[in-house]
């Protein structure tokens, strides 16, 4: 195991390499592949996502509609409730792992490819109360509406792309030990020594300014625009 010599890394270049394959009981066929190392996800024995059958959280939809829409809405607005905010969210997941590491605290299974909003949504931004940098979400066809899948693609890739080291220095003193100590907590778990070092070289991320507080809790709105929604973690 390389040494444990404390270094703050910043890399240049967003670089995303192909992690080791998760293992099977965590797979989700319906989600693409994760970009970028991770730890195979030990810590989650959560039932995962994308079991087969119906969806178990029925609830209002208006029919799908082969346009969505991105303009004023007049109908009620919510977000599925595996992605509802809440003191105790529905979908277990730890942001520094991929997707495909996510689980139902219920047992329940939860179908990535539901409609994520009971209005249809092409376009989204989410928020994070503590960082600067929006999370953009895409329906991940054109013309169509945004679905669970897309929505944890976006935060999953957005939060592992690299910062500045100006954006690091910003920081106040305090706040910088707390990301660097998140930048070596997420590298020191990789239990290959290539996966480490790769980990490693790659610096400090947008996940890391979450200062530790990666787990999911889900979404709320923003009070302002529809289009906009508000991430929390803990």
């Amino acid at each position: 195991m390389p040494g444990k010599t404390k270094q703050v890394r910043f890399s240049h270049t967003n670089l995303l390499h192909s992690p080791p394959t998760p293992s099977p009981s965590y797979s989700i066929t319906s989600l693409p592949s994760p970009r970028g190392p991770i730890t195979p996800p030990d810590a989650f024995p959560s039932h995962h996502l994308g079991l087969p059958g119906p969806s178990p959280y029925k609830y209002a939809l208006p029919e799908r509609s082969s346009r969505a829409s991105t303009s004023p809405l007049h109908s009620p607005l919510s977000i599925h409730p595996a992605l509802a905010s809440s003191h105790s969210p529905l979908l277990k997941w730890d942001l520094t792992f991929p997707p495909s590491a996510a689980g139902s605290l219920t047992g329940r299974p939860i179908i990535p490819s539901d409609r994520a909003t009971s209005v249809p949504l092409s376009s989204i931004t989410i928020l994070l109360p503590h960082i600067r940098w929006p999370i953009k979400v895409y329906a991940s066809y054109r013309g169509g509406a945004i679905t669970i899948t897309d929505i944890l693609n976006a935060i999953y890739d957005t939060l592992r792309e690299n910062v500045a080291s100006s954006d690091y220095h910003a920081l106040p003193r305090q706040e910088q030990k707390r990301v660097t100590a998140s930048y070596e907590n997420r590298y020191r778990r990789i239990k290959s020594n290539r996966g480490y070092a790769e980990e490693k070289s790659q610096g400090v991320k947008k996940v890391d300014f979450l200062m530790g507080k990666t787990r999911f809790m889900g979404l709320s709105t923003s009070g302002s625009r529809p289009d906009h929604w508000v991430l929390h973690t803990s």
